[in-house]
């Protein structure tokens, strides 16, 4: 993907539209010609495009308020992964374009309408642009449309999805700002180990089965062993630029590298199993594209819940993305042997995921019997009401 930066004049910024095919996301720009989106790379998609969709927009209302000049900067999520893998793209002139400028995101949903809501929600997004020292006077959420004379429109310099292609431009200017930027100051933490939140729970749905075990042993080696999840966001970014080992179960947190450019520790992902046609190939052109030494230790046995989901092809299934997952293995033999555990570990974490499993399946069953408790009455009273209007003598 060549980096460049478009600009437009006159133009109207509307927020979003959701006029498209599949999960793609539509802005329009202007209700004549230009039509700017939101980009996947699992999806063949243009970055602008010139559609026959003009008529839909004839009946947007007309903007009220205006801006001499503006950047666009894309969707903001109100996710952690999401907004790391896809709303911070854009921003990599943001040292090239004038300093003073707003910069234009379009909200997700309505506890991002303003820079208190999100504080609020999602206080990771104000922590982002206070690591760019981005004053948060800049930050315009776009919720109503606005008349820009002059916008600027940076490509998006990365996507989401297993087809990513990152220019080598955009990781030279990743390697920059780290520079400016990131300072590493735990050089006293060599080894990380970052697992999911619900280490403590056995048996939780979307978690690998015996990990408090994994993660025992990592911690008597050394590892310092974290979740994140309530880690001020400079402070991870120092965590992972000085530590020369890095071990982490799949989540959200591992996102936290698209901040990165060159990664020197090395990366091991503990594959959870659920979507690993698209996930784990989406984590691979992450970690492949800035030349990291990085291993995939896979799951052998993959446990769904009893739930469904409708997939993007219109098929229900059940929902693999909260499974629990056991490593294989083949796997546990290399994390032994990669980071010297204890040989007994072997033994032990088989069970533990045996004690996690038996947790998962009575929690699911539980599920299954609460859901039966209420839906069975419901049913039968259904029947019985369409039996007595369909009989009843005044029907």
């Amino acid at each position: 993907m060549t980096l460049s930066i478009h600009e437009f004049t006159h133009i109207t910024v509307y927020p979003t539209s959701t006029i498209g095919k599949g999960d793609s996301i539509y802005y329009s720009f202007s209700t004549y010609s230009i039509h700017l989106r939101h980009r996947r790379a699992k999806l063949n998609q243009d970055f602008l495009d010139i559609p026959r969709l003009a008529p839909y927009y004839s009946s947007h209302p007309i903007a009220d308020h205006n801006l001499c000049s503006a950047i666009y900067c894309g969707l903001i999520f109100p996710h952690y992964g999401h907004f790391l893998s896809e709303s911070i793209h854009r921003l990599w002139p943001i040292d090239r374009l004038p300093s003073n400028l707003p910069l234009l995101f379009i909200p997700l949903s309505t506890d991002l309408y303003s820079i208190d809501s999100i504080s609020r929600n999602h206080r990771y997004i104000i922590e982002f642009f206070a690591l760019l020292d981005i004053p948060l006077e800049r930050i315009h959420i776009l919720t109503e449309p606005i008349s820009v004379s002059q916008l600027y429109v940076p490509s998006q310099a990365s996507y989401l999805g297993p087809r990513n292609q990152i220019s080598r431009s955009y990781i030279d200017i990743l390697n920059n700002r780290q520079k400016l930027f990131f300072s590493a100051k735990f050089t006293s933490i060599p080894r990380l180990a970052v697992y999911r939140p619900n280490i403590n729970r056995p048996g939780a749905r979307g978690s690998i089965a015996g990990q408090r075990c994994l993660y025992m042993a990592l911690s008597n080696v050394g590892f310092y062993c974290t979740d994140m999840l309530n880690l001020p966001l400079s402070y991870q970014v120092d965590l992972l630029s000085s530590c020369s080992d890095l071990v982490i179960t799949e989540s959200s947190a591992i996102h936290t590298l698209e901040l990165f450019g060159t990664i020197h520790s090395r990366v091991t992902i503990l594959h959870r199993g659920g979507y690993p046609s698209r996930q784990l190939k989406s984590y691979i052109k992450l970690l492949r594209s800035r030349k990291s030494y990085y291993r995939i230790l896979k799951s052998s046995f993959v446990f769904p819940p009893i739930q469904f989901i409708v997939n993007h092809l219109g098929r229900t299934q059940l929902n693999r993305r909260l499974a629990i997952s056991v490593l294989s293995p083949n796997s546990l033999s290399k994390l032994i042997r990669e980071y010297h555990l204890d040989n007994s570990l072997f033994l032990l974490y088989y069970i533990a995921s045996i004690r996690d499993i038996l947790f998962f399946v009575f929690r699911e069953l539980c599920h299954l019997f609460l859901f039966c408790m209420h839906f069975i009455p419901y049913l039968l009273w259904t029947i019985t009401l369409k039996f007595y209007t369909l009989f009843s003598p005044l029907s």
